[in-house]
């Protein structure tokens, strides 16, 4: 089991960039190309049958960038479809249920209710003007292997969801 963790692990940035795509492998290689950015492969999770993104990981210049497709089972949409959004901020708090407490008495609507995941709790809302916000609150930190048998166990699970929602993986 991982260590408590209340604060980003070692060289994460508290706010990183989301960026929901069609065709992220694609995406990947035009960041790679044109800002050389470099992937974080041990953070690569795929859908089970390896076509689609779920999370991706990468640098640019110092700063993390999160990647990955759109998923209609996640409500996860890239800025092209109608329910699309440009961006989405991933935000690690101390206390990822009182801040969405906040948020919702400020007018903020739940996307995602606040569910364990991974390595810590993990919400999404929408702000009153528009913006995404997925807000985490890591409560432990994982070792390599981990971290893989984690995703390997979400990817499962996910793998079972999507099975209402043929078309994607």
């Amino acid at each position: 089991m991982g260590k408590p963790l209340n604060r980003p692990p070692a060289g994460e940035h508290n706010l990183t960039p989301t960026l929901i795509v069609r065709g992220a492998f694609d995406a990947l290689a035009f960041y790679e190309q044109v800002f050389e950015a470099e992937e974080l492969p041990e953070m690569r999770m795929l859908a089970p049958q390896g076509k689609k993104v779920v999370h991706i990981e990468f640098e640019i210049r110092g700063y993390i960038f999160f990647l990955k497709d759109e998923f209609e089972v996640a409500r996860c949409f890239s800025p092209q479809s109608p329910e699309g959004e440009p961006v989405v901020n991933h935000i690690r708090v101390e206390d990822v249920n009182q801040v969405v407490t906040r948020a919702l008495s400020a007018g903020a609507t739940i996307i995602t209710p606040v569910t364990e995941q991974a390595a810590g709790l993990k919400g999404k809302i929408q702000d009153p003007f528009g913006h995404f916000w997925i807000i985490s609150t890591a409560i432990e930190s994982l070792t390599p292997e981990e971290n893989a048998w984690r995703q390997a166990d979400f990817l499962a699970r996910f793998g079972r969801l999507k099975k209402s929602n043929r078309n994607e993986g």
